[in-house]
């Protein structure tokens, strides 16, 4: 979304509070063969000058200036928070980084939630109406996901349908939600590169997350950050 006064007025808050709490910034880029990300300090917000003071890790100097390299702005990445904002850079002087307030901005909550698209797959297996699925993932976000039901396939998937002890499995590690199954949309052939024929995309509401489940959502995130939807 872009930014609405509404939106920049609550990012000034939860900046001020990742400033308190020392939670752990992470800026971005990718390109078509790798992934740069670099730790970052918030130091401070000047909302007079919409500016926002970070620090760069000594260690990761080089790192942060291959990232800032042929480009003006900078996507940055809150995981505690779930924020994703881009900036353009201010000034960088040694290893002091300031950027102006962004211009785009996404606050995960429920009407808008940071969803992407894992390169790594993640294996998710259900049984419901009697039947077991075993799935991959199509897109993620802390409060749900989706998968394919391939035009081929059969299955009583219904709006409002509940599922239990549904597995997701993300490299080693194992999580078990229940969730609602929110919307079911038609997808039609050759719109999805993966998904030739076309088929069903299910949309998958987690019913509650606790802080273990949290945790392994926002590792899946951030791990995938730069396949992230609407940025």
């Amino acid at each position: 979304i872009y930014m609405r006064n509404s939106s920049e007025d609550k990012l000034i808050k939860e900046l001020i509070e990742v400033v308190k709490n020392n939670e752990s910034v992470f800026a971005w880029k990718k390109t078509s063969d790798e992934l740069t990300k670099v730790l970052l300090t918030l130091r401070t917000v000047k909302k007079d000058f919409k500016e926002i003071h970070l620090k760069i890790n000594e260690e990761s100097i080089c790192f942060f200036e291959k990232l800032i390299s042929g480009i003006g702005k900078i996507n940055f990445y809150i995981p505690s928070r779930a924020i994703v904002f881009r900036s353009n850079i201010n000034r960088f002087d040694e290893l002091d980084v300031v950027v102006d307030f962004p211009d785009k901005i996404l606050l995960d909550n429920r009407r808008k939630a940071i969803r992407v698209h894992p390169e790594i797959e993640i294996e998710i297996e259900f049984e419901f109406d009697g039947k077991r699925y075993e799935k991959t993932c199509l897109d993620i976000s802390l409060g749900g996901f989706s998968i394919v039901n391939h035009a081929s396939e059969k299955s009583n998937f219904k709006t409002g349908s509940k599922i239990k002890n549904i597995k997701l499995k993300y490299k080693d590690d194992i999580s078990l939600f229940d969730a609602d199954i929110v919307s079911i949309i038609k997808i039609s052939p050759f719109k999805i590169d993966k998904i030739p024929y076309g088929g069903n995309k299910v949309a998958i509401k987690f019913q509650q997350v606790d802080a273990n489940q949290q945790a392994f959502l926002r590792g899946i995130i951030e791990d995938n950050i730069s396949n992230i939807d609407d940025l």
